[in-house]
């Protein structure tokens, strides 16, 4: 990933970035974040940096424990690059999101916004189903109205509104930023009309419709790194599943299964959280 030259502070970004989940699991890393939130950070990274030093990076506790190193680092170099590990090494854990809004939020006060907007359009396509998108699109829409895209503003603060939920005070920031938009009606992506794929069109006069079936698989890694990919394959054949890795652009994306409707796919996506975690998602292959 990139590297940034920060020029805030780690104190000033915890104090201007909204808080991301944190509902650190493990009782240490929760009690890590309370001495940090009583004024301890020193003792809190201590604590958080025994329990790296002990505890395998297999372990599903490590991404969780490097994501809390970010949340109470002491530098903003310290504080990307333990997200930016969480992101890349371990984009299949539950906190691969997460890392990625952080690292969008610290480009943001760093003034990057194209470092921002890269970190948000990587939750939009490899987490759809991530309860961080609305917040996402909030953020994504004042980057790209930074950088002058009024489009893609307009589209991620419609897409934010249309997920948003119960969620009142983030519906109204959400609303605050989107009236720039005008009357015009931005419509939103595909990916999110309820059956997660692309609006019907009429066929073309003279042209069959095709004939096979669509295929439906689960996605449950996105990486650059080819070898991370290849590594991470036997969490998932164990499962019994066909696998396959997908190269997309710099992507190389781990999809398992091969089934004909979406129902038995969604009912694997519940199985693969259960025994490998992360936040694996239907995707429909024609």
């Amino acid at each position: 990933m990139r590297n940034v030259a920060l020029v805030v502070s780690a104190g000033a970004l915890l104090l201007c970035l909204p808080a991301v989940i944190e509902a650190q699991e493990d009782p240490r890393l929760a009690g890590a974040l309370a001495l940090a939130r009583d004024g301890s950070a020193d003792s809190a990274r201590g604590v958080v940096g025994r329990l790296l030093a002990t505890i395998p990076p297999t372990d599903t506790l490590y991404a969780e424990a490097l994501y809390t190193a970010g949340s109470i680092a002491g530098t903003a170099q310290d504080m990307q690059r333990y997200f930016q590990r969480v992101a890349i090494e371990y984009a299949w854990s539950p906190w691969a999101d997460d890392a990625l809004l952080r690292l969008a939020q610290i480009d943001f006060a760093a003034n990057d916004q194209s470092g921002a907007v890269r970190s948000l359009e990587a939750i939009r396509q490899d987490y759809p189903g991530s309860p961080l998108l609305p917040t996402a699109a909030l953020w994504a829409g004042r980057a790209y109205f930074q950088l002058g895209n009024s489009q893609a503003a307009c589209e991620w603060l419609a897409e934010g509104l249309a997920a948003i939920g119960n969620d009142i005070e983030l519906k109204n920031r959400l609303d605050f930023y989107h009236r720039r938009c005008g009357p015009n009606i931005v419509p939103l992506p595909d990916s999110t009309l309820p059956d997660g794929g692309a609006p019907a069109q009429a066929p073309a006069a003279g042209r069959a419709e095709a004939a096979t079936s669509p295929v439906f698989r689960v996605q449950v890694l996105a990486t650059r790194s080819r070898q991370t990919a290849d590594d991470f394959l036997p969490r998932v054949t164990s499962l019994g599943y066909p696998t396959e890795v997908v190269a997309e652009g710099e992507w190389f994306k781990v999809r398992v299964g091969q089934f004909t409707d979406r129902a038995r796919a969604e009912a694997a996506v519940e199985r693969i959280k259960r025994q490998v975690g992360g936040n694996p998602f239907v995707v429909r292959e024609p």
